[in-house]
C-alpha cells in the first residue's frame, strides 16, 4: 500500500512539473523584428513557417536548388524537424533565404521568448538569437 501510495504521489508530481512542449506553438517576431515566423506542429515535429515580411515579395534567389530560386519566401517553412527533448526542441533546421544555407540548430523558451540556436557542426560554435512570441 506504501508502494502504491509513493508512486501515485511521484507520478502526480512528474505531471504538475513537466513542460508541455506544445507551449512553442504560437507566433514570433523575427529576430530583427522585420517579419514573423508561425511555429506549428506536424507530426510529431516542430515546424516554423514564415507568414509575414516587411519584404513580402523578396525571392529565394541564394537557394541551393536553382528550381526554388524564383519562389516567394514569404508563406514557406524555415524551421524543419525539431524535436521535443528534455527541456528544449533539438535535430531541427533552420533555412536562412538571405544566404540560402541550412544551419543545424535548437530552440528553447525562456519566458515569453524563444531562442534559437543555429549552428555547424557542434552548438558552441553557434549563433544565438531571441525571438519574442506575439500575444
Amino acid at each position: 500500500m506504501k508502494v502504491r501510495i509513493i508512486f501515485i504521489l511521484l507520478s502526480w508530481s512528474i505531471k504538475m512539473f513537466s513542460i508541455d512542449p506544445d507551449k512553442i506553438i504560437g507566433t514570433y517576431w523575427s529576430p530583427d523584428k522585420d517579419g514573423k515566423i508561425s511555429i506549428y506542429k506536424k507530426n510529431g515535429k516542430y515546424y516554423g513557417k514564415s507568414i509575414e515580411s516587411k519584404t513580402p515579395k523578396l525571392r529565394d534567389v541564394n537557394n541551393p536548388n536553382p528550381a526554388l530560386r524564383d519562389r516567394i519566401v514569404l508563406g514557406t517553412d524555415v524551421f524543419f524537424d525539431f524535436v521535443f527533448e528534455g527541456d528544449e526542441y533539438v535535430n531541427g533546421t533552420i533555412y536562412n533565404p538571405l544566404d540560402g544555407k541550412t544551419y543545424s540548430s535548437k530552440m528553447w523558451l525562456e519566458g515569453n521568448n524563444l531562442k534559437l540556436r543555429g549552428y555547424i557542426g557542434i552548438p558552441i560554435l553557434g549563433v544565438t538569437k531571441t525571438m519574442e512570441k506575439i500575444n
